[in-house]
């Protein structure tokens, strides 16, 4: 069951400044913050500004690098898996013949 976001949750959402210091005091990365706000707007906004709701978003990291944080995570089998193909893929395109 979803929980509804109280008043303070969204004055802190809806004042995009805010929202970037509370990011930054978070993250301490002022580079992360704004992909993470722009991402967090987006949700705060499918939700009609009452609530989070799915929005697609798009992680060049998480798709080519998500066998690091598996393998990370104590995932082997898959992350072991996913190092395979992109190594295979790597090597494949620095000596496939011209």
């Amino acid at each position: 069951m979803e929980e509804k976001l109280n008043d303070y949750q969204k004055s802190v959402l809806s004042n995009g400044e805010t929202l970037r210091a509370k990011l930054l005091i978070y993250l301490q990365k002022e580079k992360a913050v704004e992909c993470y706000a722009k991402t967090v707007e987006k949700c705060f906004l499918q939700g009609n500004r009452e609530n989070f709701a799915k929005a697609s978003d798009w992680s060049w990291w998480g798709f080519f690098y998500s066998w690091i944080f598996l393998l990370y995570r104590k995932g082997e089998d898959t992350g072991s898996l996913g190092y395979y193909l992109y190594m295979s893929w790597v090597i494949y395109n620095v000596f496939k013949p011209k």
